[in-house]
């Protein structure tokens, strides 16, 4: 072998369905050889509208479990707003001249 080729090596044949800054990420995603997951009709394609079927039982139940942890906070918060506006109310007539 002459001494210039020793060092080259054969290169893959360009890919033309793939832009060239993006072939080496490419050349590491799972080959699927034919494999359909789901296929979607143009005219049934909901993109959006399963987030909102099941939104309103999500957030119930979200709800219903910190329920217990938040509202007593929120019932010690609305108590000392309640007392503090009461309390100023109070010292506020109490020391008119």
């Amino acid at each position: 072998m002459p001494l210039l080729m020793r060092h080259t090596r054969a290169r893959a044949a360009p890919r033309y369905d793939v832009e060239p800054h993006l072939d080496k990420w490419w050349s590491k995603a799972v080959k699927q050889d034919g494999l359909v997951e789901k296929h979607l009709s143009p005219m049934e394609q909901l993109t959006v509208e399963p987030y909102f079927w099941g939104w309103g039982g999500k957030k119930a139940k979200q709800f219903m479990d910190s329920v217990f942890d938040v509202g007593p906070a929120l019932a010690f918060l609305v108590g000392t707003v309640y007392w503090s506006d009461w309390k100023f109310a109070q010292l506020s007539h109490h020391h008119r001249d």
